[in-house]
């Protein structure tokens, strides 16, 4: 398998996302795939990918975008699209209320999701969650014939 690189963001792209992002409560930006992403409640709603700008939608406004308005499933590695999420179109980028319109279906959407509590804690070098207190040292077990003063002189 080819080694594909996460493409960074496009600064024209992450401007016009800053611009997008609805204010409000519940609504926060934070990074995902080092790009700027904001989610609702925890749910991802939207998003950079260098330099597309992805929404997550429900299926009636998704099979819109992709119809007649010329979105394409996002797809961070080739062949693998994200469920529910669309990369608007240049033409509806270039024009601020039609991207906003999109935007806003897209937060609509979100605000039905559940909430997400937090994501599961990471998992560093060695299998142990980030921040986790150190493992403690297996004991052996004891019982006839395994004695814990096995092999001990007395």
């Amino acid at each position: 398998m080819a080694n594909r690189r996460i493409p960074r963001p496009d600064p024209g792209t992450a401007a016009r996302f800053a611009a997008l992002v609805p204010a409000g409560p519940g609504t926060v930006v934070r990074s995902l795939f080092g790009q700027p992403a904001a989610f609702h409640r925890g749910n991802l709603f939207l998003g950079v990918f260098g330099d597309a700008i992805f929404v997550r939608l429900a299926p009636g406004d998704r099979a819109a975008a992709m119809g007649s308005a010329g979105g394409r499933p996002f797809e961070p590695m080739p062949g693998r699209p994200m469920r529910e999420y669309v990369v608007l179109p240049e033409r509806a980028l270039a024009h601020p209320s039609e991207a906003a319109d999109w935007v806003a279906r897209a937060l609509r959407y979100a605000q039905t999701l559940p909430e997400k509590r937090g994501a599961p804690a990471r998992r560093g070098a060695g299998g142990a969650a980030a921040g986790a207190a150190p493992a403690r040292p297996r004991q052996r077990p004891t019982g006839p014939g395994r004695s814990s003063s096995a092999g001990r002189s007395s």
